[in-house]
């Protein structure tokens, strides 16, 4: 009879197990759940994360070749070609200033990011309408992405769907000489030059001559050694690889070929750019103000006749503007001066956006003077850059030319009193290389 009275208490007890092994199923089928759900998410966020990035590099590359269109739908097909559904998804893409220099202490919505409020303009209007004076130009492209992600297990975690956004920016960093191989030559006599808003780099070892003055958003660097600084230097581990002068040559010249805009110094003529003469073994360009949207004009000296190229500003061409466009040859000695006594300068390129760039095989030298050439905007790219700066017959003749240059070596041979260099002009490209930024939410 005691046995019958035990057999309840068993069954109750078995019952009782029952109840646990199922709610332990439970609790760990829910954890398992989550745990497929957490890694599928992460693998997710971080697939979006690398799309993201991808997309904004390339945006911040196309601001020197497009407006906020052009960028726009760079940007939408590289993030869909990296596998973002933009039709599941939402993608946004701003353009606005970066500070890699860290001039301000916050800006409103971002730390260093700050949005161009019309997007039509290299300048942002946003850092002057929060700070009331300076100027900057758009050097980035933000890029943020915000999709619903749905559960793996329909929900058993808790949630059917998790909402990600994920966000990049991406900027172009701006330099203003580039030194591909060792050597900085600076022959004082008697001024020395003043670097304003400069970030100067070299592939090797760099010297000063002492009486250089950096100021304003300057940064000196160099792989090598670095002697007589004349401000705050660093030495980097990595150098600054440009493209090889020659295959940019080559580049320009198919793209002169294919615009109708490449030329030989057998048949002395340039279209509607300008006037070409040839004497010899010295050829002479006269330039004729104009906004060329971008093109790009290649001479070559396919006989090897000229040994010399002028650019000229002549007294009969009326003075004015010439921006945008790149004056490219294969002539190995290039002098960009000025015809004597002529009413008004010759402006090359402008401060926002309307760069002009000459590129040379050999040496290019430019000659910045009273009534002659003088640069809103200039990009020079060459084996040797000599800067005849000074002021000469007009002493009292003292602007800021702004330019940037990258070459193998650099020689600053002053007439009299220097000019100040500004490489601070925008869009910051040539030479530029864009980088990823942080995206942080303002203090």
């Amino acid at each position: 009879m005691s046995r019958q009275r035990n057999i309840p208490i068993l069954s109750e007890q078995k019952g009782g197990v029952a109840v646990i092994v199922a709610m332990l199923m439970m609790f760990l089928l829910g954890v398992m759940a989550f745990a497929l759900d957490s890694g599928y998410l992460y693998m997710e966020k971080n697939s979006y994360r690398n799309a993201v990035d991808i997309a904004a590099m390339a945006g911040a590359g196309a601001l020197c070749s497009g407006d906020f269109n052009d960028i726009r739908e760079r940007v939408q097909h590289i993030a869909e070609e990296n596998g973002l559904d933009l039709d599941e998804g939402t993608l946004t893409v701003t353009i606005g200033y970066y500070d890699e220099n860290k001039v301000y202490d916050n800006f409103e919505e971002y730390k260093d990011f700050i949005a161009d409020p019309d997007n039509l303009s290299a300048e942002n209007e946003g850092v002057s309408n929060l700070y009331g004076s300076g100027y900057q130009y758009n050097n980035a492209v933000l890029v943020e992405y915000s999709t619903e992600v749905k559960s793996l297990t329909g929900g058993l975690a808790g949630k059917d769907t998790t909402t990600v956004n994920t966000a990049a920016v991406a900027y172009l960093v701006r330099y203003g000489i580039i030194i591909e191989d060792d050597g900085y030559n600076n022959l004082t006599h008697p001024g020395n030059p003043v670097f304003h808003n400069t970030t100067l780099h070299a592939n090797g070892d760099v010297t000063f001559s002492g009486g250089e003055a950096f100021d304003g958003e300057y940064r000196i660097t160099a792989t090598g050694s670095i002697s007589n600084c004349p401000g705050t230097c660093f030495n980097v581990d990595e150098k600054v690889v440009t493209p090889p002068l020659d295959v940019v040559l080559d580049e320009l010249k198919e793209q002169a070929r294919n615009e109708g805009t490449y030329y030989e110094t057998s048949s002395p003529t340039l279209g509607n750019f300008g006037d070409l003469n040839i004497y010899g073994a010295l050829a002479l360009i006269f330039p004729r103000p104009g906004d060329y949207g971008g093109a790009v004009f290649f001479l070559s000296d396919v006989g090897g006749q000229v040994s010399r190229l002028e650019i000229l500003y002549h007294k009969d061409i009326s003075p004015g503007d010439a921006t945008s466009f790149t004056l490219a040859t294969d002539i190995k000695d290039v002098h960009i001066t000025h015809y004597m006594f002529v009413a008004d300068p010759l402006n090359y390129g402008g401060k926002w956006g309307d760069t002009v760039s000459f590129y040379s095989a050999g040496t290019l030298t430019f000659y910045p003077v009273k009534n002659g050439n003088q640069c809103n905007g200039c990009f020079f790219r060459c084996e040797k850059f000599i800067y005849k700066t000074g002021v000469w017959l007009f002493p009292s003749w003292v602007v800021t030319q702004y330019l940037r240059v990258v070459a193998d070596k650099i020689d600053f041979t002053p007439i009299d009193n220097y000019h100040a260099l500004d490489a601070h002009f925008g869009p910051p490209c040539p030479p530029y290389i864009v980088k990823l930024g942080l995206v942080e939410e303002a203090d």
